[in-house]
């Protein structure tokens, strides 16, 4: 198309491959791109439905007492939609914005649904403990498992007998690589069994505390992490790994990772 001697792109009748091309590394104006034709809207839709070319989310976090959390990548904001979203962390290149309380009315679940629908995979998935009973009852966690690429399966605060009977449910019906016990500041030596049972089901099970750099908790709090690192590593096929943080309040559990040994 000629424009008073310069030669004006109609994009509309651009081929087939170099739209897709075009749409794939515009990922994040995607929206404004299906404006521009029909074709170029079925062409975008086309990709969105090639989940494994998708941008990942690096976090979801579920909480009982504060607004749910989505950790994207700055240039994928407004991808997602989660652009005016408030921002409470910054991380590199990935910020982390809450919208809602998770009462889980037909909106959230739709604006949740359409965020999850954008991604590759997320690395990791966030819930309290204290609000399984409610998620499985609104079928959230069958919809992340069932649906979506799942990398680290996370379940953040103090586990009794029923939490961790439900955890063992969900990992039983679902593959998950990789199961974390966030926030947790109980004497793990009480979740031996359970340690035990849920390395049938998953390859590797890592207790993250929620202990910080200027933590000041009793020393008996290292000292059941270090017996319980022990105990499992004198289980048959079992490999136990303690980190350890070291303040001038002294030294304090971590982590551990566990594995089975082949």
């Amino acid at each position: 198309m000629q424009n008073e001697g310069k030669t004006v792109l109609n994009l509309s009748i651009l081929p087939s491959d170099v739209v897709r091309k075009i749409i794939k590394v515009g990922l994040d104006s995607i929206d404004s791109l299906k404006l521009i034709s029909s074709r170029w809207n079925a062409l975008a839709i086309e990709v969105l439905n090639d989940r494994k070319r998708l941008p990942a989310i690096k976090c979801i976090t579920i909480r009982y007492d504060t607004p749910m959390a989505v950790s994207v990548e700055e240039r994928f904001r407004k991808y997602f939609g989660v652009e005016k979203w408030r921002i409470v962390q910054e991380d590199s290149n990935f910020k982390t914005a809450q919208w809602f309380h998770t009462t889980f009315t037909d909106k959230e679940m739709g604006v949740l649904y359409r965020i999850l629908r954008r991604c590759s995979r997320i690395r990791r998935l966030d819930f309290d403990v204290e609000m399984l009973r409610k998620l499985e009852k609104a079928n959230i966690v069958n919809l992340y498992l069932n649906e979506f690429t799942v990398q680290e399966l996370c379940f953040s605060g103090i586990l009794d007998a029923n939490q961790t009977s439900r955890i063992l449910r969900i990992v039983r019906q679902h593959r998950v690589p990789i199961l974390v016990l966030g926030r947790s500041n109980c004497y793990v030596t009480k979740l031996y069994k359970f340690v035990l049972e849920a390395l049938r089901l998953v390859p590797s099970i890592r207790f993250e505390s929620s202990i910080g750099p200027e933590s000041r908790l009793d020393q008996q709090h290292y000292t059941s992490w270090q017996e319980f690192t022990d105990k499992l590593n004198s289980a048959a096929r079992v490999k136990a790994v303690l980190s350890t943080i070291t303040n001038a309040a002294g030294v304090f559990p971590k982590s551990i990772i566990i594995t089975t040994v082949d």
